[in-house]
């Protein structure tokens, strides 16, 4: 029985000195997966710090271009369509209405009163252009932007046919003085 006890006992020992370098083993291989970790953790806590410092940065810029454009005032929409080209001298006292509300809806879409004035003058057709580009020199000359002007100039250079035609052109002109 003591050989068998010492068979045994020999056995054990070899088999704690097997598990105590599983053991050994197993710790060593713990600690590198932990330093490992602990590496990896350094270097997301870097890029951590850096994409914080980014993203600081970028909060900065768009802070300072939302302040920058909140001063800048917002242009207005154009609610109207489009007036057509005035080509039939017949259709002055309607032109001239179109135009008169296009300037009062849109007046600010369209920007200041020199670009209405332009915009008026852009719409005519290029025969009712050259009977009052006198009247665009004379704007231009003295910086005088009046759309009453270029509308009295079309209604007399371009008078229509129809004598109430023309009589309601003024009449539309004298009652609604077109917005600068």
């Amino acid at each position: 029985m003591d050989s068998t006890f010492r068979a045994m006992y020999t056995g054990m020992k070899e088999m704690e000195k097997r598990n105590d370098d599983d053991l050994r083993h197993t710790r060593t291989v713990i600690q590198a997966q932990l330093e490992e970790f602990h590496h990896d953790i350094s270097k997301l806590n870097d890029e951590l710090n850096t994409l914080r410092h980014e993203v600081t940065y970028i909060y900065n810029d768009i802070q300072f271009l939302h302040d920058h454009i909140s001063g800048i005032p917002h242009r207005a929409q154009s609610t109207l369509p489009l007036p057509n080209k005035l080509v039939d001298r017949n259709h002055v006292p309607q032109w001239i209405q179109q135009m008169i509300a296009k300037m009062r809806f849109d007046g600010d879409a369209i920007g200041s009163p020199e670009t209405r004035f332009f915009y008026a003058y852009s719409h005519l057709g290029s025969e009712a252009q050259g009977k009052v580009l006198h009247v665009v020199e004379a704007a231009q000359l003295n910086q005088d932007w009046n759309l009453h002007n270029l509308f009295s100039a079309l209604i007399l250079c371009f008078q229509p046919d129809d004598v109430f035609a023309v009589t309601t052109a003024w009449a539309i002109l004298e009652r609604n003085q077109p917005d600068e």
